[in-house]
C-alpha cells in the first residue's frame, strides 16, 4: 500500500515476525490493536497501533504529570 500510515499485511509479518495471515491476526486481536481484513490479508493504520499503545495524537495517555 502506498499511504506510510498504513501497515499491510507485509508490514505487519515483519513487524510480529510471524509469517501465516492467522497467526498475524491473532497477534493483533491479542494486542487491541483494531485491524481491517482485505482480500490481501488484514491491516491496520500506525495510528491505530499507537492508540493501542496509549498514544494518542502524539500523546501518551498515561498518569504521569508532564513538567
Amino acid at each position: 500500500m502506498s499511504n506510510n500510515n498504513i501497515l499491510s499485511i507485509d508490514d505487519l509479518k515483519q513487524a510480529t515476525g510471524y509469517e501465516r495471515h492467522g497467526d498475524v491476526e491473532k497477534c493483533l486481536r491479542d494486542n487491541d490493536i483494531r485491524f481491517f481484513r482485505s482480500k490481501k490479508g488484514v491491516w491496520t493504520t500506525l495510528a491505530l497501533v499507537n492508540a493501542a499503545g496509549g498514544i494518542i495524537a502524539g500523546q501518551q495517555l498515561d498518569n504521569q504529570s508532564v513538567l
